[in-house]
Parts: C-alpha cells; sequence; structure tokens
C-alpha cells in the first residue's frame, strides 16, 4: 500500500520513553515512522508494522516498572533467529517485537538496513543477502544476545549505535535522582562530549530505592 507523501515520515528515531509497543506494552527505543499522527515501528512504512502509542511520563515509568517487577530482574533477552548460523541460542517465547536487517554481500561497501518483516521473508534464503532479526528487547549495550549478532553480523553494533556507549547506574529513593545518577556516571565513562540516551532501565530494590540503568550514545 502506498500512503500520501504528505502525510508520511519515515527513518524517525527514539531513544526511548516517548512511545509504548502496543503489542507487549514496553516502552519502546529504535526506529519508528509516522503516518498522519500515527505511529509505527520500523524504518520505513510497512502494511504489517506494529503500531506505538505516544505516552505520558507517568505510563512511561509505570511499563518500565512493570518489566522489572516480578521477575527479579532477570531480562529474558535473547537473539530470534538469523540465517547467520547463530547457534546455541535458544528461542525467544516472549512478546518482544522484532526488529529485521540485511546486508548485500556481493556489493561494496556492504551497507546493513533495517528492513521489514516481508522483505526479510522474501530474501532470507539469497545467497547474496545476510539475514538477522532481534527481539527488540535484545538491543542494549553490553547484550549477549547482540554481541552473538556481531560475531555473526558484523557491523550490527555501529549500525545500532552500540559501538560507542557508556552505562551507568544510579540508585536513589527518588526517581529523578537516580536517574541523574546514572547519567552522571554514564558520562564519566565516556569523558566530555554530548550524548544521546538510547536506553533507560528502571527496577526497584528490595529497600524501596529505584535503581536507573541509563546508556548513552555519545555523538560523533
Amino acid at each position: 500500500m502506498r500512503y500520501p507523501k504528505n502525510q508520511l515520515k519515515e527513518n524517525l528515531h527514539t531513544p526511548g520513553g516517548e512511545f509504548i509497543d502496543t503489542s507487549n506494552n514496553r516502552v519502546y527505543s529504535g526506529y519508528y515512522w509516522e503516518l498522519n499522527g500515527r505511529y509505527f515501528v520500523g524504518k520505513t512504512a510497512s502494511n504489517n508494522a506494529i503500531e506505538l502509542k505516544k505516552a505520558t511520563p507517568e505510563e512511561i515509568q509505570r511499563a518500565q516498572l512493570n518489566k522489572t517487577e516480578g521477575i527479579n530482574n532477570v531480562s529474558k533477552r535473547t537473539i530470534l533467529s538469523s540465517n547467520a548460523n547463530v547457534t546455541g541460542i535458544p528461542a525467544n517465547t516472549s512478546t518482544s517485537s522484532i526488529r529485521y536487517f540485511s546486508k548485500q554481500i556481493n556489493v561494496t561497501p556492504i551497507i546493513i538496513k533495517e528492513i521489514n518483516k516481508d522483505t526479510f521473508d522474501s530474501i532470507k534464503g539469497n545467497p547474496l543477502y545476510q539475514t538477522i532479526s532481534l527481539g527488540s528487547d535484545s538491543i542494549y549495550l553490553n547484550s549477549p544476545a547482540l554481541d552473538a549478532a556481531e560475531r555473526n553480523f558484523p557491523g550490527i553494533k555501529t549500525f545500532l549505535g552500540l559501538d560507542s556507549a557508556f552505562t551507568g547506574e544510579g540508585e536513589s529513593l527518588d526517581l529523578a535522582t537516580a536517574i541523574k545518577i546514572a547519567t552522571f556516571n554514564a558520562k564519566q565513562k565516556g569523558g566530555s562530549g554530548s550524548y544521546t540516551k538510547i536506553d533507560e532501565k528502571i527496577s526497584r530494590l528490595p529497600n524501596n530505592n529505584y535503581k536507573a540503568v541509563i546508556t548513552l550514545r555519545k555523538d560523533s
């Protein structure tokens, strides 16, 4: 389906804190596109894209807490599938949204692209392409799944902006203070310069303190 260009905005990106993924009620970070005031997962328009909900700060905080409470803060992040022969990684049974990537290996330079599921399905068996799919909640700094993906699909970390990222932690009874401490600690690791927040995880500790884990990407 073709959409009117004057109503369509593509190749937009959010570091998180703006949208909730309606497929799993989690905070979304990554590429999205907009059509007539509605928002969808993906870099370019697709008929089967997952819709995103524009969220208030209170809804974002609630979604972040719901993600961590009740699971003992153990993340269930894993690679979903790949024709890059990733082995030893279990299939994910969560409701995480899936992101798809490809690169054509018989051209120079090799360029990684984020694609939709239809395109992924049509080229994943083509020997001229390498493809990979990742759960959106496996895309974070020091993710074991993302590390495995990088070994088999080199360049994916750079494409996602996670090759120059720094993570800091902060803890406080006040959520805003915990976030500020975590942000400060992340910047201490990266040194002077400007940063873009690419991930934020909030959990509630047994002592009722908030724990924030903030990942920043250093701007070039």
